[in-house]
């Protein structure tokens, strides 16, 4: 028996782009069960493109209202409309390759463990040309986890185990970490779960100047970074993250439950160092920038 796909969709003022997504997602070659959209109060034709994409798209469009507080209670309120199987999340301004459903999908069904299909994605510009694909990091954890994503929402879908292990372990909506496909990450790793990371790119991975959080990718993206890591931003994230995981704690190992313990009473007294506790970013550099950060109790 085919499980069913769930596609989920947050938007706000998303017209420039969002009918070419949609178009793509129509032209995949393993069609999707439903696309589930959640417009966050769009004050563009963001939900006129929408219904009149729902009127004649190949599989069931459900159109929501989201909350108006912002993307993560956004994403909060798609994940509690998704039904049971393998879901998977789309931004507006991307378009996908006819075969990132068809990909996900094999590598997913009938896994009966929590796992996440994380795929290559391509930068591009405004208009989808100047492409380049961002590097692949094969070493998920959750010891890198704790720090990192990489496992971003438009390049994962869940597998069905996951998707009820995410639903089990959502929080209230106003407790939702600031980057809901991290805390996914970090849930699924932290349980024993699997991350599948594929080489190859089936996303178009839009640059516009209004992304939430943008490729890192380019000196002024890691410029960017680099303040969000002095200036203490990147700190509170840790914070917020690691809370909502402390408050799910025993659906985790008990390894990955003593990690996140140390990592807590780290960030919490200062001057930890991650090496120490094993915990690690994906490239040298981004170490280095971490270890750096933590002994000068920037985090």
């Amino acid at each position: 028996m085919r499980e069913d796909i769930t596609l989920l969709m947050p938007v706000l003022n998303g017209q420039a782009h969002l009918w070419d997504q949609l178009q793509s997602l129509a032209r995949q070659s393993h069609r999707p069960t439903r696309l589930i959209v959640s417009d966050d109060g769009s004050e563009d034709d963001s939900l006129e493109i929408l219904h009149r994409f729902a009127r004649m798209a190949p599989f069931h469009v459900t159109v929501l209202r989201g909350p108006g507080r912002g993307y993560a209670q956004n994403i909060h309120c798609l994940l509690r409309a998704a039904p049971k199987g393998i879901i998977g999340f789309s931004d507006q301004d991307d378009v996908w390759l006819p075969d990132r459903i068809a990909q996900g999908h094999r590598a997913l069904e009938r896994l009966a463990h929590p796992a996440l299909h994380v795929t290559g994605r391509i930068v591009t510009d405004p208009r989808l040309r100047r492409r380049r694909q961002l590097a692949h990091h094969p070493r998920p954890g959750f010891a890198n986890a704790l720090v990192q994503n990489i496992a971003p929402a438009n390049a994962t879908m869940l597998s069905s185990r996951a998707t009820e292990l995410v639903r089990l372990a959502l929080p209230p909506a106003d407790l939702m970490p600031p980057f809901p496909d991290w805390w996914i990450y970090a849930l699924t790793t932290g349980s024993a779960g699997a991350v599948l990371c594929q080489e190859g790119a089936s996303v178009l991975y839009r640059q516009h100047g209004a992304n939430t959080l943008g490729a890192a990718y380019g000196t002024a993206a890691r410029l960017r970074r680099l303040r969000y890591l002095l200036g203490g931003r990147y700190g509170m994230w840790l914070r917020a993250q690691t809370q909502a995981l402390w408050r799910v704690r025993d659906l985790l190992d008990p390894e990955a439950q003593a990690l996140l313990h140390r990592f807590s009473v780290g960030l919490h007294q200062g001057g930890w160092h991650p090496e120490t506790l094993g915990i690690r970013r994906q490239s040298r550099a981004q170490q280095a920038a971490l270890c750096t950060a933590a002994r000068l109790r920037l985090l």
